[in-house]
């Protein structure tokens, strides 16, 4: 397949930032276009609040091998006249391709079903491991536990001689 050197599509706004979409729908997130202040960050705001007005061009400047890729706001009426979607478009420096914009899905909740006996110690054999010295709320010392036997890091901040040593301990 032949290396692509220019494609057409539209500017489009997802999760607050612009980024190029090609005729297939495709979208790739363009650091450049997101720098705002910039004349190119205008253009690419202008295009995305006008689509009916404004398309735009990926180019590549140069050479493949060691050119850079630019960006052209075009009349929209030029976006349909070459529909190609973005397939080989992958030099310089991984081209398009590399800005390939995938959806994430936000982190589910994992709650991890903890043991009936390691339940059971702590909340009821944990409270007994705790230094009489060390005023700690009782909730705090079992999530403290548990953080622990679950192999988690903890940070205990806190003044000199608050008894951050004696519960680590």
């Amino acid at each position: 397949m032949k290396a692509q050197k220019s494609v057409f599509g539209k500017i489009v706004e997802v999760d607050n930032q612009l980024m190029f979409q090609d005729s297939e729908g495709v979208n790739f997130l363009v650091n450049e276009l997101n720098e705002k202040g910039s004349s190119l960050y205008k253009r690419a705001r202008a295009a995305a609040n006008n689509p009916s007005k404004w398309g735009w061009k990926v180019r590549v400047v140069g050479t493949l091998k060691e050119g850079t890729i630019g960006h052209t706001r075009v009349p929209a009426e030029k976006c349909g006249v070459n529909p190609e979607p973005v397939g080989n478009f992958n030099n310089p420096n991984g081209g398009l391709v590399a800005m390939k914009y995938e959806v994430t899905p936000p982190p589910s909740q994992v709650t991890a079903e903890m043991p009936d006996d390691v339940l059971k110690f702590i909340h009821e054999e944990a409270q007994g491991l705790k230094p009489q010295m060390l005023f700690m709320n009782p909730l705090k010392w079992k999530l403290l536990i548990r953080n622990i036997i679950r192999g988690k890091n903890i940070m205990m901040t806190g003044p000199a001689g608050c008894g951050k040593t004696m519960a680590a301990k």
